[in-house]
């Protein structure tokens, strides 16, 4: 029997995309073990030429890319300390350029590209925050330098992957995670381009942890990776104005996740004693899944402030253990949670509009809070998302029609 050829990051467990890499790999091993072979990344080039040099004695069906990544830092860095014209190919990913060098097809997921809307090579949100920045508290960019990096990595490089996608005759099938995501690509048209439904799931026993008005709690939660990029620095400003509308001077944020340096958490601190929001934002670091979703399920609702999404795996983990969240509108949370009435969708850098919806929730009233979450749609939304048994079965079934 021919093999499908899966390739997996070898450090798989932190993060949204790690977490889906995670339970797609268990999924393909349980459910296809004597279909499948898989295969880790590895920017070593001996352990590349060993690889491809058994895959050669194997009998391939294609090769499946869980998390498809080309042009990366480290493969750049690769290319410049071991240039050869060979191995440019190597640029394009490493699922590609196996896939290149045995003649067979490739399959790819794309889940870190398509976060937001390019326009003439430059990210939407780049765009949005210059026409507010005047009248904007931070700059969500931190400086001018990380601007120009942030339009050539996302912006021109994001353009480059499209353009590889849509024309290699090696990439026979792209996955996105959503209908947004690969519109923000130019994707939406192609014929090898297309969204599973669902492309992704939840456990299913979240949904048990569901809580109605009466024991919810009276604090908000914020929870992500704890970059700017994802709205951390905006989270203090947003509580203000939350506090300030609703008059409520006892209010607490709960925010959950790890900043990436010292120097980002002593600015958001700095922020939060400068906004006198000291007894008011309560941040508890790294917190276990588990344990971060009790968190969550209490909670009267999520603050999502996020300029970059795919899919958006913490708004679907909010709803499933029952919290309404408020988010700015990009396109693929957008696409993916539109018609939920659980889920609020504000213009981008809009802090007074998000902390409206807020406190919109906040003064609900019990059967109104309620039937947000406990609803017809709901439901089937997320009967949908809970069952990665049939997110796996789908995948495979369209692999193999390849």
């Amino acid at each position: 029997m021919k093999k499908i050829i899966i390739m997996a990051d070898s450090n798989l467990d932190f993060g949204g995309g790690e977490y889906v890499e995670t339970k797609l790999l268990q999924g393909f091993k349980n459910k296809y073990t004597d279909s499948i072979h898989v295969i880790y990344k590895n920017h070593d080039w001996n352990f590349i030429i060993n690889t491809l040099n058994n895959l050669k004695r194997t009998e391939i069906r294609l090769i499946f890319d869980l998390d498809y990544w080309p042009i990366s830092y480290g493969q750049l860095k690769f290319i410049y300390h071991n240039f050869r014209m060979k191995e440019i190919n190597f640029l394009l990913g490493e699922s590609y350029y196996y896939a290149k060098k045995l003649k067979v097809r490739n399959a790819v997921l794309i889940q870190g590209a398509g976060l937001n809307k390019i326009k003439l090579g430059i990210p939407l949100n780049v765009l949005n925050y210059l026409k507010v920045k005047r009248n904007f508290p931070i700059d969500v960019f931190l400086n001018g330098k990380n601007k120009f990096y942030y339009i050539l990595y996302k912006g021109i490089r994001e353009s480059i992957i499209s353009k590889i996608i849509k024309y290699s005759g090696t990439i026979a099938r792209a996955y996105g995670v959503s209908k947004g995501q690969l519109d923000s690509l130019g994707l939406s048209k192609s014929k090898k381009a297309r969204v599973m439904d669902p492309p992704l799931a939840v456990d299913k026993d979240l949904i048990s942890k569901r809580k109605d008005y009466e024991k919810k709690k009276d604090y908000l939660v914020f929870y992500a990776r704890l970059i700017p990029l994802k709205g951390i620095l905006e989270i203090p400003y947003i509580l203000k104005e939350i506090m300030w509308i609703g008059n409520n001077k006892e209010l607490k944020l709960i925010i959950m996740g790890k900043f990436p340096n010292d120097s980002l958490k002593d600015l958001f601190f700095n922020l939060v004693k400068e906004l006198r929001l000291e007894d008011n934002i309560v941040y508890k670091g790294f917190v276990p899944k588990d344990e971060l979703l009790n968190i969550v399920s209490e909670a009267k609702c999520v603050v999502y402030p996020s300029h970059e999404d795919s899919f958006s795996l913490a708004i679907l983990e909010a709803l499933a253990v029952g919290t309404p969240v408020v988010a700015y509108d990009i396109p693929g949370p957008r696409s993916v949670f539109g018609d939920l009435s659980a889920v609020r969708f504000v213009e981008e850098f809009n802090i007074r509009h998000m902390a409206r919806e807020v406190t919109n929730i906040l003064r609900m009233k019990e059967d109104e809070y309620n039937s947000l979450i406990f609803n017809d749609k709901m439901e089937k939304f997320l009967e949908k998302h809970t069952n990665w048994d049939s997110v796996i079965e789908n995948y495979y079934k369209d692999l193999m029609s390849l």
